[in-house]
């Protein structure tokens, strides 16, 4: 025995590396799509408040890989989360050496309703739900969040 590694132990090596990878890419993933639904409902949505209550109830869609946004499925100006959004998640999937183009599609749609809360405050019920997606495989997440923001 030489202790050099031979070539069937360098492809077992690189296979494990591969599985260990491709694991990776996985969870990177589902983080991604769970962290477009928790950003939605962050504090970055500051810059977007005022839109949000101008359009009123109904369905926001936002596609995250190129930040354009519809509105009960008519197009409408970018809204500053949608920007926000789209860059973390390009700059997440390059800092963890996952290319943009292996993502078939990343959608974000946010169920809007609005009521009026305590002390002359806008109630708004955001019901979020992101699909990311790769030629093999669906990641999906969900969160309901109600917050009172001024008249």
């Amino acid at each position: 025995m030489s202790g050099k590694p031979t070539y069937r132990d360098l492809t077992e090596f690189h296979g494990i590396i591969h599985a260990i990878r491709k694991e990776m890419g996985r969870k990177r993933l589902q983080h991604v799509a769970d962290t477009m639904c928790q950003m939605f409902c962050g504090w970055r949505l500051i810059g977007s408040k005022r839109s949000l209550v101008k359009l009123g109830a109904g369905t926001l869609e936002i596609d995250v890989i190129t930040g354009e946004c519809s509105f009960q499925g008519e197009s409408i100006l970018q809204l500053a989360i949608a920007e926000e959004i789209r860059r973390w998640m390009h700059d997440d999937l390059a800092a963890n050496k996952i290319p943009v183009t292996a993502l078939t599609h990343a959608l974000l749609s946010v169920n809007l309703s609005f009521s009026e809360g305590p002390n002359k405050m806008y109630r708004c019920q955001m019901e979020c739900t992101s699909n990311v997606a790769t030629e093999t495989a669906d990641y999906r997440a969900q969160l309901t969040e109600v917050q009172d923001w001024p008249f």
